[in-house]
């Protein structure tokens, strides 16, 4: 007897965290950071099942199991971080210090196992069960990837929606300054 099982899905979330601090001079907590994630996900499930069975006479019988199972998950991370104790944070001029992050994961997990087992009845009142049992289990995470970029962004408004953000500092690394002109 063989069964099998495939399932592939592709899924999105979001997430908002706050980051916090206590300070002395004020009551309760200060807020320190705020992350937007957004995450993507492609996950890739199969699972085989096998099962044979010999019965030698009627006193005689051998079972063999087998089962493996895999998951490969891939995950993207987006994620957008807004410092609003430090680098002059004024959402009404629009200035804040950004960071994003991309992180790149990929998972993959499998288990694997096998039976053998034996039923034998040697006389009417004495019999042997047997079973010789091999499992492996593995849990890789090969690559996993993080791309941070910090900004100082200062947004140009118009009419309540920004208008642009321009680099005045010549900078040509993935770190990148904005001054409105």
């Amino acid at each position: 007897m063989l069964a099998g099982s495939l399932q592939n899905t592709f899924r999105g979330s979001n997430s908002l965290f706050f980051s916090g601090d206590v300070v002395d001079t004020l009551r309760g907590i200060t807020l320190t950071k705020q992350s937007e994630r957004q995450y993507s996900e492609h996950q890739t499930r199969y699972g085989l099942h096998a099962k044979m069975d010999f019965r030698v006479n009627d006193n005689n019988k051998i079972q063999w199991f087998n089962a493996l199972i895999s998951l490969a998950n891939q995950q993207i991370r987006d994620t957008k971080s807004t410092e609003l104790g430090i680098g002059g944070f004024d959402p009404v001029l629009g200035n804040a210090t950004l960071g994003y992050e991309t992180r790149s994961r990929l998972t993959k997990q499998k288990i694997y196992t096998s039976t053998l087992q034996g039923t034998h009845q040697l006389t009417p009142v004495f019999g042997i069960n047997w079973s010789a049992v091999y499992s492996l289990a593995t849990n890789e995470v090969p690559d996993q990837t993080y791309v941070p970029c910090w900004a100082y962004a200062k947004i140009l408004w118009n009419n309540g929606q920004p208008l642009m953000m321009v680099n005045v500092d010549g900078n040509t690394t993935p770190i990148r300054t904005w001054r409105v002109i």
